[in-house]
């Protein structure tokens, strides 16, 4: 997150650790989280719509260009607050390079928004992570604005994922 400069990631200005804990020092990111917005909005109106699609799309890019892969885009893991430069991603729990040798977290993500590519890995299988992957988790986001239910719902989805080893269940 220190590598990231952009209006629409959430900034961490510093990390202090004791014997016990870890302390991130963010930004404090204004706004509601996308899960809230939908329930309270009975139609999200269309230049708010715009407005959250164009800054998830300037996120990506800042990602992509820093070779970061955010794995646990959905819409409680974005705040907005009325305008394209206030939307925020939060959230860099399960956050990797691409391109590394191993990974601490191979199969990780929330499901009805991890991309298929992440699921669909074997445990004997070589990892190999592509920022491609948040570019699927952000269009289940922009199908959830535009009709207002999740693309993928469901316990049969949410067992299926589980069965195959997901570490955000």
């Amino acid at each position: 997150m220190r590598k990231i400069d952009s209006q629409n990631v959430v900034k961490l200005y510093g990390v202090y650790e004791t014997s016990n804990s870890v302390y991130l020092v963010q930004e404090y990111a204004q706004g509601i989280n996308l899960v809230k917005m939908l329930k309270r909005l009975p139609q999200v109106p269309l230049h708010h719509r715009k407005n959250i699609i164009r800054g998830l799309l300037k996120a990506l890019k800042v990602l992509e260009e820093s070779n970061i892969l955010h794995r646990d885009l959905k819409p409680e893991n974005v705040i907005y607050h009325g305008t394209e430069e206030s939307l925020k991603i939060v959230d860099f729990g399960l956050a990797t390079h691409v391109n590394l040798p191993s990974y601490i977290y191979v199969r990780c993500g929330t499901p009805g928004h991890v991309a298929p590519e992440i699921v669909s890995l074997k445990s004997s299988e070589p990892a190999q992570f592509y920022t491609v992957s948040d570019v699927f988790s952000v269009g289940t986001i922009f199908y959830e604005l535009i009709f207002k239910k999740p693309l993928f719902k469901g316990s049969d989805q949410a067992n299926l994922l589980a069965k195959n080893g997901l570490c955000n269940l």
